[in-house]
């Protein structure tokens, strides 16, 4: 099967998923930190104070994390198009760059220099492969 360039993302494209990606890992890393401690008081609280239901709270904790699970939707597994999610954030925040973009502007700008810049470096790879003549392999 013959590879064609529209299958791959642009590097607007690649970046917008990094930063979503870095945005959702940061996410699921806050709600590990908070979800340990809290997990070990409950299931504290628990033990010492209900006789009859010692997982009561520690049971709600773990529903309370599969829920953030799916609102983070760190890998994009969830598809729920109602349920809301991270990616919602991530959509807004999408929105509001690409709004200022087209009214120009300093976003304008830093896309058009930073294109300017990276094509030159692909440029400049692509005209100069390293041929592993560099100082590191003139030993």
């Amino acid at each position: 099967m013959e590879e064609n360039k529209d299958d791959y993302p642009s590097r607007w494209q690649l970046l917008r998923d990094v930063l979503a990606f870095q945005f959702k890992l940061l996410l699921d890393g806050l709600r590990d930190v908070l979800l340990s401690p809290i997990s070990i008081t409950a299931a504290l609280v628990g033990v010492f104070t209900e006789r009859d239901n010692p997982g009561r709270h520690f049971y709600r904790l773990m529903k309370l994390g599969h829920d953030s699970d799916r609102w983070i939707n760190l890998f994009g597994t969830y598809d729920d198009v109602e349920a809301p999610s991270s990616d919602d954030l991530v959509r807004r925040a999408e929105s509001m760059v690409k709004h200022e973009y087209e009214k120009g502007g300093i976003v304008s700008n830093l896309k058009n220099q930073t294109d300017h810049v990276l094509d030159g470096i692909q440029s400049k790879a692509h005209r100069n492969p390293d041929t592993g003549s560099g100082p590191e392999s003139s030993a």
